[in-house]
């Protein structure tokens, strides 16, 4: 059965509009815009074939948006992009001005500044809560946050994602440890007694209880000679809140071994019917809770510690522009002692302006040393 190429097109793109306008509040989504995104993003559409020959619609549908899926992806977003600069009538709100009234709001109301983040990623995640208090702008919005200050909270819950786990990405821990193992040697053998570690961005904690409990098993051989001391710092108080209670369901400590688990964390509330690692709720015991300090620091405005052995910085360049990253790299090249390390996250790496300041320890660990 043949089935004509264009109508199918078009039911295409007006479904991936009708999705993405349904989370867009930097741009006007009535329906004479979406109109318009739909005209200006078939017009930018041409399938090499006029009819396709299939089973039935659905069939036809899943081939000619699988003949077509780059075109019609990238032919929405120009259109998105044209409409939003080209409204089909008079615009009543400058929402990019909106928008950056917002960020100012938070900057001066919170102490908060987003301004460098990335815009993109902003935008979606204040769609997030737009969508969930039923508004429709980012004026509606601002106007929310004066009512219930409460909100600030729920925001910044979702501008700050704080999804980890214990030994997250567990190649890497096992790096660590030969260069905890190596750091702490070298220190004793010139009688240095300190080992100061940063996790910068610090989430809900397990990175810096991680890098307390590799410390420590590091450290086993000068265990009397050696003070360890974890900093960890998050922009976040909620998640600041969470890491301080040291308390994880097993789904963050699936990368712990048995015989850490036994060592550093002790099980305070079953959740079946045995006290096994299968079940229950877990608390980092206190000889690794009181390596770690944990205080608030906004990377972008605040005052970095100094004399740093080793920084982990990872997964937080992401929300950052090149240029404040540029900006914080050289900010921690300042915190790293002589010697000191620099990690960073898998899918971040050393940019070109500043990698002349740094060694490439291990490029697939993400690790450079300071000179």
């Amino acid at each position: 059965m043949l089935f004509k190429t264009s109508p199918i097109i078009e039911a295409i793109i007006q479904e991936s509009v009708t999705h993405s306008f349904a989370y867009r509040y930097d741009m006007c989504v009535c329906p004479a815009c979406k109109s318009a995104v739909v005209r200006h993003a078939m017009a930018a559409v041409h399938s090499a074939k006029d009819a396709v020959d299939a089973e039935n619609s659905e069939a036809a549908t899943r081939q000619v948006r699988a003949d077509n899926n780059f075109a019609i992806n990238n032919a929405i977003l120009h259109a998105i992009e044209h409409v939003s600069e080209h409204p089909p009538h008079a615009q009543t709100e400058d929402r990019s001005k909106t928008f950056k009234l917002l960020l100012q709001k938070i900057l001066q109301e919170r102490g908060l500044d987003f301004r460098n983040y990335h815009v993109n990623l902003l935008k979606r995640r204040f769609a997030i809560r737009i969508k969930a208090n039923n508004l429709f702008s980012y004026t509606e919005y601002m106007k929310l946050l004066d009512r219930y200050p409460l909100e600030y909270d729920r925001l910044f819950e979702t501008l700050c994602i704080n999804v980890s786990e214990f030994f997250r990405d567990p190649p890497l821990w096992v790096t660590m440890q030969y260069l905890f193992e190596r750091m702490i040697s070298e220190k004793a053998a010139r009688q240095d007694h300190t080992l100061t570690v940063w996790s910068a961005g610090c989430a809900n904690g397990e990175e810096p209880y991680s890098l307390a409990i590799s410390v420590s098993e590091a450290a086993r051989a000068h265990a009397k000679t050696i003070h360890a001391k974890i900093i960890a710092t998050d922009i976040d108080k909620g998640a600041l809140v969470t890491a301080q209670k040291a308390q994880y369901p097993l789904e963050s400590i699936k990368n712990v071994n048995d015989k850490l688990l036994s060592k550093y964390f002790i099980i305070v509330e079953k959740t079946g019917q045995t006290d096994t690692p299968q079940n229950g709720i877990y608390r980092v015991r206190e000889a690794v809770t009181s390596m770690v300090s944990f205080s608030q620091l906004d990377l972008i405005t605040g005052d970095f510690p100094k004399g740093i052995d080793l920084v982990l910085c990872r997964n937080v360049f992401i929300y950052f522009k090149r240029e404040l990253q540029e900006q914080i790299l050289r900010k921690f090249f300042e915190a790293i002692r002589p010697g000191g390390y620099l990690c960073l996250g898998q899918s971040e790496s050393m940019l070109t302006e500043v990698r002349k300041l740094f060694e490439d320890t291990d490029s697939n660990a993400r690790i450079y040393r300071r000179p």
